[in-house]
């Protein structure tokens, strides 16, 4: 009888060794090179770090022409920087040690630092507590990053929220994009105190000792009504519905 042998060609051969190694295998998570994140296990900070061989330089390119030589294109110096900035300071300023800037809901302060700077290095507090219509809240904000000596601090113009869930609602450290010092930036985000869920609150300083920012010309504003105007709206149609019940 003859045996076809090439039956077993396909055949895989492993090892009760080689089943438990795959059992046992690590689970990995790759942090992206091209952006510098941060992941925070207890007191460890883990951060990715693009080499140098993988990063390429931000502010030029090459590209070949017809006839073989080397072109260095270069971007606008600091386009990409303005940008952010703009940004940081949207509906509100910017000034020399940090921007802030809002939306209908919360307030925004970023404050730039040197390369490297780490989330450990950063302390960020809020004082001065209070209670206004049954929310805790506060009225004093601290931001210090120990290394360089930054340090921003003062009394708000307006109260934040300073509840359990909202107490320093959210802050991060991130890098500020398209600068050459590759300096980072401290964000923090304060909710602000409504007086009431139909009233939008538009800060017009942060801290107080600023120039006021002009709400009325705000890009987010909708209606373009003052506080004073919306709260007399509320107030004619409260006494309307008040005529119509007696």
């Amino acid at each position: 009888m003859v045996v076809d042998y090439s039956r077993w060609d396909n055949l895989e051969v492993s090892s009760d060794e080689e089943l438990e190694q795959t059992r046992n295998a690590p689970v990995v998570h790759r942090l992206d090179p091209e952006n510098a994140e941060e992941m925070q296990y207890g007191n460890i900070t883990v951060r990715s770090k693009r080499t140098e061989e993988d990063a390429s330089p931000p502010s030029t390119s090459k590209a070949k022409s017809k006839e073989g030589h080397i072109i260095t294109e270069t971007k606008k110096e600091g386009s990409e920087r303005e940008d952010h900035l703009r940004l940081l300071c949207r509906n509100g300023a910017r000034y020399e040690k940090y921007s802030w800037s809002q939306d209908r809901s919360a307030s925004v302060l970023s404050v730039i630092v040197p390369e490297k700077s780490r989330a450990a290095d950063v302390t960020v507090s809020l004082s001065g507590f209070d209670f206004k219509g049954g929310t805790k809240c506060a009225k004093s904000l601290l931001v210090e990053h120990k290394p360089s000596g930054t340090v921003v601090q003062g009394e708000l113009e307006y109260y934040c929220r300073a509840e359990d869930d909202d107490l320093l609602s959210y802050w991060e450290i991130m890098d500020l994009k398209g600068s050459q010092k590759k300096n980072r930036v401290i964000r923090v985000e304060l909710n602000k105190f409504q007086v009431a869920n139909t009233v939008v609150m538009w800060w017009k300083k942060f801290f107080k000792g600023e120039r006021e920012v002009d709400v009325s010309s705000i890009e987010d504003r909708k209606g373009k009504q003052t506080f004073a105007e919306v709260w007399k709206s509320a107030e004619d149609m409260f006494k309307q519905k008040i005529r119509h019940q007696k």
